[in-house]
């Protein structure tokens, strides 16, 4: 199901946006070395996060020079870097909290830090060889050197030499009052040569259609695999039927999936006289939107729930950020497909409200991201694709259907 967000999909018609406006960090970069985020594919795509949006960048594999990129961190919940190969696979990500700072500078993402930090750059490196022998994982993720980070993208998912990808950039939720890219400008990219520092050409906009071109065949691929498991969950049992409980399933794993997230997912067959009620515990979260820091106590990063019709184009998304919490930290979701609001559903009450009249909604998606270690009601031992049950306890979104007379 998740192939239709696949970041091979995050390009519409390859349109482009021009990084000559991004700020001068380390050294004036010339306008004709600095590389383009391909921008415009609507988030919807895949039962994707209306909050969050995913700029790509295609890259060719060349172990003589490495790619740089430049930025300052946003004022939003979260955002990643994720480099993938040609078969839309992860093969390295390195997010928000573990991206060391510039010298002078601060990252806002780190527990007790200054949220509104000015002095907020960084400097991420990716380089197109193997990782380095015998460092294992922290390589993959952890911060490289006290000036930046390496990300290593000269390998495929399954330890083959990669040839080309794509860089996803990732970001949910900007913090209130600030645009989609967090207020702060796009990060710039450049590539230079490993042995001298200088500066080296991008691939030009021809080679980025190439290559989105070679993507696509490798995202039609997998739709096969998408298709056969979402024919699974629409006759999984009472999940199929009007009435009955939703039955939640960790969401399989088929592609372009971000590493820092869990997914449960359900198929829904609503009826337009019913309420739909969705109650659980909601995880604890950093309140970013109200441009408060990390606290380091917080259970996840982020959750949401979206919802979309057959074709995956997600037509609302609800943050947490939007729900009405209760002091017992319960969530009480109403949700509407043609019976109308019960008087007591209101805020005051403890409800949260969605209508979602006329939208023809199929499937829901529950994400839980950058899970705390320590927080164990999530379904990420869960079988890919396997039910999802009394594991999460109180955490997990129990539902029932009832009359709006009878709320």
């Amino acid at each position: 199901m998740r192939w239709r967000i696949g970041v091979f999909a995050l390009i519409s018609g390859l349109a482009c946006a021009s990084l000559s406006g991004a700020p001068e960090i380390a050294k004036p970069v010339p306008d004709n070395y600095l590389a383009q985020w391909l921008m415009s594919w609507p988030t919807a795509l895949g039962i994707g996060d209306l909050k969050a949006n995913y700029p790509g960048h295609f890259y060719k594999v060349d172990p003589s020079i490495e790619m740089v990129i430049e930025g300052e961190y946003p004022h939003c919940r979260y955002f990643s870097f994720v480099a993938h190969d040609m078969k839309n696979r992860t093969i390295a990500t390195l997010h928000d909290s573990d991206i060391a700072p510039d010298q002078g500078s601060v990252n806002p993402f780190l527990p007790g830090a200054d949220w509104n930090a000015p002095n907020r750059r960084y400097t991420l490196i990716i380089r197109f060889t193997a990782p380095p022998a015998g460092t294992g994982p922290a390589v993959m993720r952890g911060p490289q050197t006290a000036r930046g980070n390496i990300l290593y993208a000269g390998l495929q998912a399954d330890g083959t030499p990669n040839q080309a990808g794509l860089l996803v950039y990732r970001r949910y939720l900007p913090s209130q009052g600030y645009d989609v890219n967090g207020g702060v400008p796009m990060p710039k990219i450049y590539y230079r040569k490993v042995s001298d520092q200088s500066l080296v050409k991008p691939i030009s906009k021809t080679e980025q259609g190439i290559l989105f071109l070679r993507a696509m065949r490798y995202v039609l691929r997998r739709t096969g695999e998408s298709k056969q498991w979402a024919d699974k969950a629409h006759k999984a049992g009472s999940a199929s039927s009007k009435g009955q409980p939703l039955q939640w399933r960790r969401s399989p794993v088929v592609g372009a999936e971000n590493p820092d997230t869990v997914y449960l997912f359900a198929r829904v067959n609503p009826d337009p006289d019913k309420l739909l009620l969705m109650r659980w515990k909601a995880p604890t979260f950093p309140d970013t939107w109200h441009g408060h820091g990390l606290t380091g106590r917080e259970e996840v990063r982020y959750w949401s729930m979206c919802f979309a019709p057959k074709s995956t184009m997600t037509k609302f998304t609800l943050a947490d950020a939007e729900a009405v919490i209760n002091p017992d930290g319960f969530v009480n979701l109403v949700v509407g497909f043609g019976a109308e609001r019960p008087a007591k559903v209101t805020p005051e009450n403890g409800y949260t409200w969605v209508d979602l009249k006329g939208m023809n909604i199929r499937f829901i998606l529950y994400r839980n991201m950058v899970v705390s270690p320590e927080f164990k009601y999530v379904a990420r031992d869960v079988p890919a694709g396997e039910p999802v049950t009394d594991q999460i306890g109180d955490y997990l979104p129990r539902t029932q259907w009832l009359s709006p007379e009878n709320f």
